[in-house]
């Protein structure tokens, strides 16, 4: 029977290639244009990049747009995500990885529905929204939300729900125009990846593509083309959407009245069980609900099913936390694999790896693959040495 690899990756793949592709990699690139836009905001992203990388991006044309689009050249105006992150950086809340990011969002939305769920008859004060969203102006809000909190005194149930229908349209919308910026963001920074490997210099990870077998295919939860551009992989699928080129990403920003409408998945993933029973108007920030929307999800489990037909089937993972917020899709790839071997690159995640598992399936499932030899833990710095793999003991 045919043996089939497939590979995934997450953004520790991106990040072992050089790229600055973390949510504080973004955070520190808006300081700097806020910065270079008259902002007296210090900025940390040129201790990231050498000089004329950090030139190369923030005089990117797409750079100018993403100004105008955030307006981070107005404090008073600014969008109110860059706001609210601002503030959870500055109580020195580091968001070191995409799952601390999706937690903030998860953390907003939910004291939101707290407030509503505890005063079915009054909206949430413009004050207090203010407050929560580090917004600097008091006029942040659209004018129908500001009207539904302030004037309509009818039907004070009515209003509530109305209100908050409309206040989670608002930021939603908000957040969108943030992950569009974040893939114009994404399509400055690629460039510079032939630089950091020129030609016929190996790639970082090119031992990782050497452990799998004829017919490989990948999933990537990444957004960036990496895979594509370095490594010429073909059947690859990317489930949280893929990034566009510049000259597609550029002609958007130019049409007239355009929609800011971006492909990318950014959203967190809730283990609320009243969430079924009980839908709020903020499930556009679920990542489920994304994912239905772009047709992703039907999309991959079809993919994997049809992959894996007729063969074994192996699964190979770097740079990805296996948090349960991709929990369903790990579910699915550990289920059909014969073997998953995840690639750790710094023996402190290991514990985080392991207590995500089992979160997703439980202790004693973890344990039973674990003992069987159906799920290995191996270094990633084997896959920057010559010796074979079978030298060095997975854990």
């Amino acid at each position: 029977m045919e043996t089939r690899t497939l590979f995934m990756i997450g953004n520790g793949f991106d990040l072992e290639h050089g790229l600055r592709t973390s949510y504080m990699d973004f955070f520190y690139y808006l300081e700097e244009l806020r910065k270079s836009s008259g902002s007296n905001t210090p900025s940390l992203f040129a201790h990231y990049l050498d000089f004329n990388e950090v030139n190369l991006i923030i005089n990117h044309p797409i750079s100018t747009g993403i100004i105008e689009i955030l307006r981070l050249d107005d404090s008073m105006l600014m969008n109110v995500w860059c706001s609210y992150f601002e503030s959870v950086i500055n109580r020195e809340e580091n968001l070191e990885t995409w799952i601390d990011f999706e937690k903030e969002i998860q953390s907003l939305i939910l004291q939101i529905e707290e407030y509503q769920n505890s005063n079915p008859h009054r909206c949430i004060s413009t004050s207090n929204l203010q407050t929560l969203l580090n917004c600097t102006s008091p006029f942040f809000l659209p004018p129908k939300v500001n009207y539904l909190n302030n004037k309509l005194n009818i039907d004070s149930h009515l209003a509530n729900k109305l209100f908050y229908k409309e206040l989670s349209l608002f930021l939603y919308d908000e957040l969108r125009r943030y992950t569009f910026c974040f893939e114009l963001y994404l399509a400055c920074i690629m460039p510079i990846l032939p630089s950091k490997f020129p030609q016929h210099t190996p790639d970082p990870l090119f031992r990782f593509f050497e452990t799998g077998t004829r017919n490989n295919f990948l999933l990537s939860f990444n957004y960036t083309t990496t895979t594509e551009e370095r490594y010429k992989i073909a059947n690859i699928q990317y489930i949280h959407g893929k990034l566009r080129n510049p000259d597609e990403l550029e002609a958007h920003m130019l049409e007239p009245d355009f929609q800011l409408s971006t492909p990318l998945i950014l959203g967190f993933h809730s283990d609320n069980p009243n969430s079924d029973t009980n839908p709020t108007p903020f499930l556009f920030f679920e990542k489920f609900f994304q994912r239905i929307l772009h047709e992703t999800k039907d999309y991959i489990y079809s993919w994997i099913n049809n992959s894996t037909q007729n063969c074994q089937f192996r699964t190979v993972i770097y740079g990805h936390s296996l948090d349960s917020s991709d929990g369903d899709f790990i579910k699915l790839i550990f289920e059909k694999s014969c073997s998953i071997t995840v690639y750790f690159h710094d023996p402190g995640v290991l514990p985080s790896l392991i207590t995500n598992l089992v979160s997703i399936f439980g202790r004693e499932e973890v344990n039973r693959i674990h003992s069987q030899g159906k799920l290995r833990f191996v270094p990633a710095d084997i896959l920057k040495v010559r010796e074979p793999e079978a030298n060095y003991a997975p854990i």
